[in-house]
């Protein structure tokens, strides 16, 4: 019994070295072939995965309390002066940190103008139970999102 089982760790220690030889010897003969890519390729590869491309020195429009009040007033001076422009877009840079809840979230984008109440955005929350699920991170979020993809953004 004793001669198998040597004769049998011999075979096993011989097939592991023709395998580790020939493992270690032989290299893959895969030809990796890097492809420059351009600007133009880039941008219409988001475009086509449905992201929006900014150039950097573009800058963002955030609504702060007081830039509200001044555009407010300056909203005023195109009415009276017969300029009929749409709605301004409002954008808001969302900064939800660990520990928020979804009250919190809500009241600041009522506060900025993203929802019209704050109260119904948090019933949708905990309606749909996103409450407990929201992420902390920074959230690009403007005045036309509906309840829906403003949840969807603030949980994935």
């Amino acid at each position: 019994m004793r001669d198998l089982l040597r004769g049998i760790s011999i075979g096993v220690l011989f097939a592991t070295g023709i395998l580790a030889y020939a493992y270690y010897t032989n290299s893959p003969k895969t030809n990796v072939v890097e492809k420059e890519y351009t600007i133009e390729d880039a941008i219409t590869y988001l475009q086509k995965q449905d992201y929006e491309v900014i150039k950097k020195d573009n800058k963002v429009e955030s609504n702060t309390p007081d830039e509200s009040a001044k555009s407010g007033e300056s909203q005023e001076d195109n009415k009276q002066t017969g300029n009929n422009q749409k709605e301004t877009i409002k954008e808001y840079k969302l900064v939800i940190e660990k520990g928020m809840i979804s009250q919190e979230v809500a009241d600041i984008l009522y506060k900025y103008g993203i929802v019209d109440d704050a109260e119904a955005f948090n019933d949708y929350l905990g309606e749909h139970n996103f409450q407990t699920i929201i992420r902390p991170g920074t959230y690009l979020l403007n005045s036309q999102m509906s309840y829906q993809q403003i949840a969807i953004l603030i949980i994935n």
